[in-house]
């Protein structure tokens, strides 16, 4: 019967097959399936065995705190899965899991998490300015764009800014400067009567580490 240990030990393997690690058409195909298994979520969210291990064990934890839900279970065969459920998962559910988690998962999947949330936001805003009917979102005046230096600029500061305060690795599976741990910049900017999605934080230090590929903490 297969152990949870053993488990792990075929996922690391499935994902340190470099003949299986995804491709953008593996992408366009499960980002169209109604739900992954575990296997496929690890396939897609890592292609580095080593990681399997922590994010086994972060679904895992979510999973028994009840902060992750699985689409559905069934128990497959006595003679497999050692009597354990087999759980799948939809993506957009484990995707943004990840995301608040502040988990580092392949851009393309951050992207279709984007896309996919768009919708859902202008739902919510339509219903907002329906109650409101006050709000004229016509009359609001345009703000003017960053150019691509400012920009620059802006991702430079936020990404040295995080690691100096926030000790922010670029090449870590998990910072404790992203979520919303004691600690992360969520925690920190929530001291100030201020807000950012863990999503946003994480997206924009993930572009500012990519476009300042040098930039590494200092060891101490």
């Amino acid at each position: 019967m297969e152990s949870t240990e053993n488990k792990i030990r075929l996922l690391a393997a499935i994902v340190g097959n470099e003949q299986l690690h995804p491709t953008e058409d593996d992408y366009s195909f499960y980002l169209k399936k109604d739900e992954w298994t575990i296997t496929e979520v690890m396939r897609l969210f890592t292609t580095d065995p080593e990681k399997v291990c922590r994010l086994y064990d972060l679904i895992e934890s979510s999973l028994k705190a009840g902060k992750l839900k699985p689409s559905r279970y069934d128990r497959p065969n006595q003679y497999h899965n050692n009597g354990e459920y087999w759980y799948y998962y939809d993506p957009f559910t484990i995707v943004h899991w990840a995301i608040v988690k502040g988990i580092m998962i392949p851009d393309i999947l951050i992207d279709w998490h984007d896309q996919q949330l768009k919708p859902k936001q202008a739902t919510q805003l339509e219903s907002v300015q329906t109650n409101q009917p006050g709000i004229d979102v016509s009359e609001q005046s345009e703000e003017k764009p960053l150019t691509e230096s400012e920009r620059t600029s802006l991702l430079k500061i936020i990404l040295g800014m995080a690691m100096d305060s926030y000790k922010y690795d670029p090449d870590a599976d998990k910072n404790t400067a992203t979520g919303s741990n004691t600690g992360s910049i969520k925690t920190a900017l929530q001291n100030y009567g201020l807000d950012a999605a863990n999503k946003t934080i994480s997206k924009y230090l993930r572009e500012a580490a990519k476009q300042n590929p040098n930039a590494r903490p200092r060891k101490s």
